[in-house]
């Protein structure tokens, strides 16, 4: 593959599928000690090791890959396919399936930092990986091969024997970020040794034992998702330069449990919470980022604007509703918002205050084409998700005014091929996604304009062949 070869898998995908019609448990006893794998080479180097530069990468998720890439969210959709195992921005490798042998052998080329896909756990393995880590910026990612399908031959000749001492993740030192799709039982890793681990991600785990005493207490990010863990406060708490928690099934915890972690920047917490356990994210005084899936009523919305740093908020899953859109828009220093779902165009014209926002999320909303016009207003927008709505092609005038946005989600919504001619004024757009809607082939000509796109959705459209393949061009 070549060009935008990752950014175009969505594209072809897309166009191809047009064608064809992508957290109280008994208490456990303490993890075994970590399994730590090193030479005489090894312990002479920790008098030696080069400095890194001072200036952190940037990290993005990628969810093709499954991976935490160091590069920027802009630069992920310039993602370059080298090969089955290997991906690049701008000619700088950013990625690696160990799991091919090409891959593995292109570890000590490493010059910059990486993210690596880890094939097995074999000492020999992890011993290099740890090298690379040593020099630069290292984010892995495991899981059993059960879970994670490989190319057939692609193993390395231990693999059988290595693949399932969990425990030698153990001995990544100096490893900076770690997703796992492991269970949290018995085997599962002591990562308290890993001192150069910062970001920690489990997914598609379930919680067996203790997760928290076993993380390293430099943890900086903490990132378990849907996965109903069952620690206890006093293990979290030991992690007190935690800056990002995401802990969005854990019950637990309430908020004033976490009141410790003061460091707290961003925060994703629970659907339990009540409107007065808001009021306790006072302790916090750099929160940045809050979400919850809490049923919070408008009652909640005066303790957010006790938040002087807030930027972003979430609450797709409460219960505030049209009314309550006044009261949050007197939080005008947001710049990202998802909103609750079902606002109206009552609520949504009260969102215009909110000047300046950057993202805005408006799924499954009960916009019109009038509530349209009313969000037209927000200039500075740059990613905008109305999936799921009502609009026509009477917005179309609508959308030529947001000359900012970068990201645009329109699927499964009646607008159509006008709407396409007012999107093709857009001249900063990088994702579109369309599928679903009314959009015919008279709309490639005006989708050929969009220059700087990198994604296209256009699966279940009326798009005929010869369109497709047009805008195959792109």
């Amino acid at each position: 593959m070549n060009g935008h070869a990752w950014a175009a898998l969505g594209l072809c995908a897309a166009l191809l599928g047009a064608c064809g019609g992508t957290r109280p448990a008994s208490p456990q006893p303490p993890p075994a000690k970590p399994v730590v794998v090193e030479s005489q080479a090894e312990t002479q180097r920790t008098q030696t090791e080069p400095k890194r530069s001072a200036v952190a990468p940037t990290w993005t998720y990628s969810r093709l890959l499954r991976a935490s890439l160091p590069v920027t969210p802009e630069e992920l959709e310039d993602l370059q396919a080298e090969s089955l195992y290997s991906a690049s921005v701008g000619g700088r490798l950013v990625w690696l399936d160990l799991h091919g042998r090409s891959a593995r052998a292109r570890l000590e080329q490493v010059r910059g930092p990486i993210s690596l896909r880890l094939p097995d756990l074999s000492p020999e393995l992890l011993r290099r990986v740890d090298d690379v880590a040593t020099r630069f910026p290292v984010a892995v990612t495991y899981e059993p091969p059960d879970r994670a399908p490989h190319a057939a031959g692609s193993r390395s000749r231990d693999a059988e024997a290595a693949e399932q001492d969990v425990q030698a993740l153990g001995s990544l030192r100096h490893v900076e970020r770690m997703i796992l799709g492991l269970d949290i039982g018995p085997e599962f890793p002591d990562l308290r040794g890993c001192k150069g681990l910062k970001s920690f991600e489990l997914f598609e785990a379930k919680a067996q034992n203790e997760l928290y005493e076993r993380l390293p207490a430099q943890l900086e990010e903490l990132l378990l998702g849907s996965i109903a863990t069952n620690g206890s406060p006093q293990a979290l708490l030991r992690l007190t330069k935690l800056k990002r928690l995401e802990l969005s099934n854990s019950r637990e915890f309430t908020v004033r449990d976490l009141a410790p972690l003061t460091q707290l920047e961003d925060l994703d917490f629970g659907d339990h919470l009540s409107d007065a356990d808001v009021a306790d994210l006072q302790a916090f005084p750099s929160l940045r980022r809050f979400v919850t899936a809490s049923p919070l009523t408008n009652a909640a919305i005066a303790h957010f604007a006790k938040l002087p740093k807030l930027r972003a908020l979430g609450l797709l899953g409460t219960r505030i509703d049209d009314a309550g859109m006044s009261e949050l828009a007197q939080l005008t220093e947001l710049q990202e918002l998802t909103p609750p779902l079902g606002l109206s165009n009552d609520g949504i014209a009260r969102l215009a205050a909110l000047n300046k926002l950057k993202t805005l999320v408006l799924t499954h909303s009960k916009i019109t084409d009038a509530g349209m016009q009313e969000l037209a207003r927000l200039k500075h927008l740059e990613t905008l998700d109305l999936s799921f709505n009502r609009l026509t092609d009477a917005s179309a005038p609508s959308f030529a005014r947001l000359t900012n946005l970068q990201s645009l989600d329109l699927s499964t919504s009646k607008i159509g091929d006008e709407t396409a001619r007012a999107i093709a004024k857009l001249t900063r757009l990088r994702r579109l996604d369309l599928q679903g809607t009314g959009i015919t082939s008279a709309a490639v000509p005006f989708l050929l304009e969009l220059k700087t796109l990198r994604v296209l959705h256009v699966n279940n459209t009326s798009l005929n062949s010869e369109g497709i393949l047009a805008l195959l061009a792109l």
